[in-house]
């Protein structure tokens, strides 16, 4: 029987963290006020009743309107409580002053009075009427102001129209109330008379109403259900997932399954604030929230749709999907797991797997492991074929082809037959030895690391595609996959994904040259959709069937796996879901649940510095004068979530030949927009957090000058004009003349001057090649010094480590040859020699240089691996980004000696605990290495550390300058040390 291990508890499925986005403070955009009310409209601006006016915000800016008292269009005084939009477009604002219909292109207020009190307490649209509640009773709004005789005298606190047209009304002491068949309020028992009614919601199959008293109720059609409330309830809503949020005096509450839960949001996206005073749930899943702190906060719901499992820290290298889920881990062996839920069961521990693969159902389970290809099944023991060898991929349907580090393999495991196709030259040879990927069809194509696509056809001949002879833009491929339509689709480790049609020969490539968020793609699937999905070392792609724009999800998005794993794979399970293995463990997320779209908005138009725009909408047409010489334009995508991450363009039609990038402002000015007259459409292209673009477009109009009508003017100006040349030219003739003169005169004047300056540049020359012949014969001095005290280390290393070991081996055999034991002879086999052969590795390490086979990051592993094995109390954490490596071998070599030599001086001398690598590309390439150690003072000058002959420190510094690099030193006594090694204008091809 194989050995099997069970979990002692189930997967910890992980939702995700509740964080909130806190948009606005009495510090920034939004003012230190109560929002009463919160509407995100048809175009998706935020709009906030407070209690000194409205503020609109487009995911960039906050726009405050307030009343002014000598103008006439401003809103009314006076708090902004209720918010409405009508059918029509048309924008209702009540207020403490009245009724107002905003035009929110131009940012004009029209107020109405109402009969009684103007205190407007709640608005609701209801087919082609608009309710209004007061602290006076209730009105509507067709053509004009009408008054509900049922509510004389009522606080009508808030208003909600359900689904069959049916108007409630919530009071004030007063209880809830329902239109009747014949239009008739009539009061509902679902609450007391006596009731104060904080909030109403109509979804889409009741209405949800809470108290003051802390009561909610679910009202169907003649049914309701009273649930308690964890508080005074002050707002609700229902989100996408028909879950109900309720605000209260307690804080935010939802109910989802019959429970009520508090949501508090984790570390800074923590909700701030114990009150809430208002919830909104937008059509794109966002939820917005204003508390008593001030200011908004922001829930992005759509995370949710990405759920993590995390597996004690292992690192998820490939999945399998049949009927249930197969995972292979580096060094955590293998396990099969229930999505639904449950412990996995896990099975060859401590390998590490790259690949699982099963022909049918009746057949095992091969798994490509670091040291062979294993057949599994449960009822028998492992049986492994090619040991020793690193198997990258498997797949086949009859034989086994096979992705190796000395090429492919074709195997016939019934037969027990294989036929290998190695590296090298000639037709039945591949490009490059490592076989990463493999797609076996009629025929069989081979993704190769360093020797791009290979094709293997029926006759045995291999065909390469390389960078110079097709559309890849690099050669270390890491995943091939065909989709449906025939096409194989590529990720590379430095050149991105790529298309190819072998049909047409046509190849379409996505990387950062574009931008394509990474250029580092480990793997790709299909989904049902036949929409690709791509996994890169900055979150999952999509790209859309046909089309050439994509989206990313990243970490700030719900993507929590931390970093890709090149040979990882992506799953496409029955159900839909897709699975997605990283560094951190295992995302699953339903790619049919899409985001809505959104909108590219035009939130601000200026001509001669006077603003005559507050919106404008695509297609819209800007009139200008012949007098207005400046024209400025504000623009934005609806959409506050990760701003940073949205980038702008904008081009005029017919002048600007090229995309003209935007500017942080999102707003773009002109002093003189046309040189003449006429129409310009002036076009601005927008691409979200996702990589999603849009573009929108506007016209702006300039009519014609009247003087170009004066037409016989223009006689009399040519006739001037002529007059004018010929003066000009006999003009110019003697002023050339005059001025060839001096400038001859001047010439000879600045020779005898450089004469003068050529002789004292050769003085300061000679000066400065004897101070680089003294620097030089100095380093030389350094360098020798320091070999000397490497080579005495090591010495004294070998002579008290190995070479003393090796000493006590040969006395303890001398006196097994005397008296033979088993027991001292299998110490000495099996321990002792093995730690003698890994310290004598390890000093290998130390010397000699390595070949960078598998690149640098793979070395710098390994010497971490080396160094932990010498200092086994040293915790060395390692981040390596895959994206970070770099292409020159300079550069590996360079970055290698520095890095040995630095984490060499932290296992002698730091008395480190802990000692944090990482190699990462920001603008730059960084190498960094931070130890908790006891630090010391950092001199001013590197020649400090050359006198006081600390010479590792100095010989680093040294390599940095060979590689183009800065080191930076930054330590303090007991406070430990962080060096950062910077490689700028490094070129990642």
């Amino acid at each position: 029987m194989p050995l099997l291990l069970f979990s002692a508890a189930p997967v910890p499925l992980h939702d995700q963290p509740v964080t909130f986005e806190h948009l606005g403070t009495s510090s920034d955009r939004f003012p230190d006020d109560r929002i009463h009310v919160v509407l995100r409209d048809v175009y998706g601006l935020v709009w906030l009743g407070t209690e000194r006016g409205l503020i609109r915000f487009d995911g960039h800016r906050a726009r405050w309107y307030r009343h002014d008292p000598t103008d006439d269009g401003s809103i009314a005084p006076g708090s902004v409580t209720a918010l409405a939009e009508d059918g029509q477009g048309t924008f209702w604002v009540g207020t403490a002053g009245g009724l107002a219909r905003m035009d929110r292109k131009t940012g004009r207020f029209e107020t109405f009075s109402l009969p009684g009190s103007d205190h407007v307490w709640s608005l609701a649209v209801g087919g082609d009427r608009l309710w209004i509640g007061t602290s006076d009773g209730l009105f509507s709004w067709s053509d004009r102001v009408h008054t509900t005789a049922d509510m004389n005298g009522i606080g009508v606190t808030e208003l909600a129209v359900d689904s069959r047209g049916r108007l409630w009304a919530g009071t004030d002491r007063k209880g809830l109330f329902v239109q009747g068949r014949d239009g008739s309020l009539r009061h509902h028992p679902a609450f007391d008379e006596e009731a104060s009614i904080g909030s109403l919601f109509a979804g889409p199959d009741q209405v949800w109403a809470g108290s003051l008293g802390g009561v909610i109720v679910a009202l169907g059609n003649e049914e309701f259900t009273r649930f308690a409330a964890p508080g005074a309830v002050t707002s609700l809503a229902v989100d996408g997932k028909r879950r109900l949020w309720v605000g209260t005096k307690t804080g935010l509450w939802r109910r989802e399954e019959g429970t009520f839960e508090r949501i508090t949001g984790e570390g800074p996206g923590r909700l701030r604030g114990e009150t809430v005073f208002r919830v909104h749930a937008d059509r794109a899943n966002l939820l917005w929230v204003a508390t008593d702190h001030g200011g908004l906060a922001l829930l992005d719901m759509n995370k949710e749709r990405f759920r993590f499992f995390d597996f004690a820290g292992k690192e998820v290298r490939t999945l399998f999907f049949d009927e249930a889920l197969w995972l292979g881990t580096k060094y955590g062996g293998l396990a099969r797991m229930d999505p639904a839920g449950g412990a996995p069961e896990w099975f060859l521990p401590d390998e590490t797997i790259r690949d699982i693969h099963r022909r049918s159902r009746a057949d095992r389970l091969w798994v490509a492991t670091d040291r062979g290809l294993v057949a599994f099944d449960e009822a028998n023991e492992p049986r492994t074929w090619f040991a020793g060898e690193r198997i990258w991929r498997v797949t086949g349907e009859r034989d086994l082809w096979l992705g190796t580090d000395d090429g492919a393999v074709r195997f016939d495991p019934e037969g027990d037959r294989f036929q290998r196709y190695p590296a090298g030259e000639g037709t039945g040879h591949l490009s490059a030895p490592i076989v990463t990927s493999i797609v076996a069809d009629h025929e069989v194509w081979l993704g190769t690391y360093g020797g791009g696509l290979n094709r293997i056809d029926p006759n045995g001949e291999v065909h390469r595609y390389g960078k110079d002879d097709s559309g890849l833009h690099a050669e270390d491929l890491l995943h091939v996959m065909r989709s449906r339509d025939g096409a194989l689709w590529i990720g590379t480790q430095s050149g991105g994904l790529h298309r190819f049609d072998a049909e047409r020969d046509h190849w379409t490539g996505w990387s950062t040259r574009d931008g394509f968020p990474d250029n580092s793609v480990s793997a790709i699937v299909e989904d049902g959709r036949g929409v690709i999905w791509a996994a890169t070392g900055s979150g999952l792609v999509r790209l859309l069937p046909g089309d050439s724009s994509y989206q990313t999800y990243r970490h700030a998005d719900g993507v929590l796996l931390g970093a890709a794993v090149p040979g990882a794979t992506l799953v496409h399970e029955p159900s839909g879901f897709l699975y997605f293995g990283g560094t951190s463990g295992l995302i699953a997320f339903d790619p049919d649940m899409q985001e809505p779209e959104t909108r590219l908005l035009f939130t601000g138009i200026a001509v001669g510095g006077r603003e005559i725009r507050h919106l404008a909408l695509p297609g819209d047409i800007v009139p200008l004068l012949q007098g207005d010489n400046s024209f400025s334009l504000s623009y934005t995508l609806a959409d506050p979530r990760a701003p940073e991450r949205q980038t702008f363009a904008f081009r005029r039609h017919g002048i600007d030949r090229e995309w003209m990038p935007g500017n942080d402002m999102r707003s773009v000015a002109y002093t003189r927009y046309l040189s003449m007259s006429g129409d310009a459409a002036l076009t601005v292209r927008a691409r979200d957090a996702r990589g999603r673009e849009r573009e929108a477009e506007i016209t702006v109009s300039i009519p014609p000058p009247l003087w170009l009508q004066w037409s016989p003017l223009w006689g009399l100006l040519l006739a001037l004009a002529l007059v004018w040349s010929i003066h000009g030219v006999i003009s110019r003739r003697e002023t050339r003349r005059r001025l060839a003169l001096e400038e001859k005169a001047r010439i000879a004047e600045q020779e005898r001057g450089l004469a003068l300056d050529r002789a004292e540049l050769a003085e300061q020359r000679n000066a400065l090649a004897e101070r680089a012949r003294q620097r030089q014969e100095e380093h030389a001095r350094i360098v020798q010094e320091h070999l000397e005290q490497v080579s005495t280390e090591i010495a004294g290393e070998l002579h008290d480590g190995p070479l003393g070991a090796l000493t006590g081996v040969i006395y303890r055999l001398r006196g097994w040859v005397e008296a033979p034991d088993p027991v001292t002879l299998d110490d000495i086999t099996q321990r002792q020699l093995p730690d003698i052969c890994a310290d004598l590795r390890g000093f290998c390490g130390d010397l000699l240089l390595p070949s960078f086979r598998y690149g640098l990051i793979a070395e710098l592993d390994a010497y971490c691996d080396l160094i932990a094995d010498q200092h086994p109390d040293l915790d060395i954490q390692r981040q390596f980004q895959a994206e970070a490596e770099p292409d020159a071998l300079e550069t590996r070599a360079g970055l290698y000696r520095i890095f040995r030599t630095l984490l060499r001086n932290v296992g002698k001398h730091a008395e480190a605990r802990t000692v944090r690598v990482a190699l990462y590309r920001e603008r730059d390439l960084v190498m960094a290495v931070e130890d908790d150690g006891i630090g010391f003072e950092v001199p001013a000058s590197w020649d400090t550390f050359k006198r006081e002959r600390h010479y590792g420190l100095y010989m680093a510094a040294a390599f940095a300058k060979t590689v183009g690099a800065t080191m930076a030193v930054r330590s303090r006594p007991g406070e430990g040390t962080k060096i950062d090694v910077i490689v700028s204008g490094e070129d990642k091809a």
